[in-house]
C-alpha cells in the first residue's frame, strides 16, 4: 500500500516509524508537500484532506510512487498553477529569471502551457481558472521587463 492510499491512522503505521513516513511523503512529492503533523491522527487528518484536493483536480491517486500521479499533463499544469505558490510553483513550471527579462521566452512559455490547458482543449473543471493565474503570471513577468 501507499500513504495516498491509507484510509486510517493504522494504514499509515504499517508503512513504517512516524519519521519515514513523513519522509516518504515529502520525497514521493518531489518535496514539494511536506506535511506538518505532531502525532499520526494529525498526519492522517492531513493526508484524507490532500487525498480530496487531488481527487478533485482529477489527479491519480493509485500511482503516485510509479511517477504516474497525474493523469494528464493539463492536471499536472493546473495542479502547479493553483495549489503551489511562490517558488515551488515556478519550479515546477519551470519559470527562470529570463522569462522576467526576455519577452519572447515568457510568451513561448506561457503559450505552451495554454496550449495544454485551454478550456477549448482540456475539459478540466479547473482550466478556466488555471488560464487566469497562467496570465497573471505572465503579465507579472511582462511587468518586470527592463
Amino acid at each position: 500500500m501507499n500513504w495516498i492510499q491509507s484510509n486510517s491512522v493504522a494504514d499509515l503505521k504499517e508503512l513504517g516509524s512516524f519519521k519515514e513516513v513523513k519522509q516518504t511523503i515529502k520525497q514521493s512529492t518531489s518535496n514539494i508537500i511536506e506535511l506538518k503533523a505532531r502525532g499520526w491522527n494529525e498526519l492522517y487528518k492531513k493526508v484524507a484532506a490532500l487525498q480530496g484536493v487531488l481527487d478533485s483536480l482529477g489527479v491519480s491517486i493509485a500511482t503516485i510512487n510509479d511517477k504516474s500521479f497525474f493523469t494528464s499533463e493539463a492536471s499536472e499544469y493546473i495542479f502547479y498553477l493553483l495549489e503551489l505558490d511562490g517558488e515551488a510553483r515556478l519550479k515546477k513550471l519551470k519559470v527562470t529569471k529570463t522569462h522576467y527579462s526576455n519577452r519572447e521566452k515568457a510568451t513561448k512559455w506561457r503559450n505552451d502551457i495554454i496550449k495544454v490547458i485551454h478550456s477549448d482543449k482540456c475539459h478540466h473543471p479547473k482550466a478556466d481558472e488555471a488560464v487566469n493565474k497562467l496570465t497573471e503570471i505572465y503579465k507579472g513577468m511582462l511587468g518586470n521587463e527592463k
